[in-house]
């Protein structure tokens, strides 16, 4: 999971705030790693994600469920499923349409699906913040509620006592 600090400057000493997330590397990066990342040959292709927008239960790993060693490697467009070098063989040998995940996902961003998916999830996360903001304004109306209900109670209770009291001094 994305770590608060950045990962490379942490092994150094240092503890700067971290901004991305390198799904390659599975890495957290403050903004001075990520700038490097971005030019250093080995990972300038590394696909990189703000931390704020990964959710807090989500895992990260890139291996697949079957052999957990192994990454995903291959795409089924047959199947439309990734698959580990383990798998292809078993799972998908008379597929005609398996491709690398490089190649499957390059220009991914401007695909329409993404692009409708990408809508679809930001609609959905406007939907949850407003549920969200709903349901704490609920629930502080329901504390007011609660506490003017008590009020009464024992606005009640106390006149109570003060009949019952009077009937005792009457009957007495």
């Amino acid at each position: 999971m994305a770590a608060k600090y950045c990962e490379p400057c942490t092994a150094r000493g240092k503890t700067p705030k971290a901004f991305q997330w390198c799904t390659e590397c599975e890495e957290a990066l403050c903004s001075e790693c990520t700038e490097a990342h971005k030019v250093q040959k080995m990972s300038q292709s590394h696909h990189l994600v703000e931390i704020g927008k990964i959710p807090n239960k989500i895992n990260l790993s890139y291996n697949c469920s079957k052999h957990q060693q192994l990454p995903f490697d291959y795409f089924c467009v047959d199947h439309d499923v990734i698959c580990c070098k383990e798998c292809l063989p078993k799972d998908h040998r008379a597929c005609k349409n398996v491709t690398s995940i490089d190649n499957a996902s390059k220009n991914s961003k401007q695909s329409q699906s993404f692009l409708d998916y990408n809508e679809q999830l930001s609609f959905i996360s406007e939907a949850l913040e407003k549920l969200k903001k709903n349901r704490k304004e609920n629930s502080s109306r329901i504390e007011l509620e609660e506490s003017k209900i008590r009020k009464e109670i024992a606005k009640a209770k106390e006149k109570c006592h003060q009949t019952l009291g009077i009937f005792r001094k009457v009957a007495s």
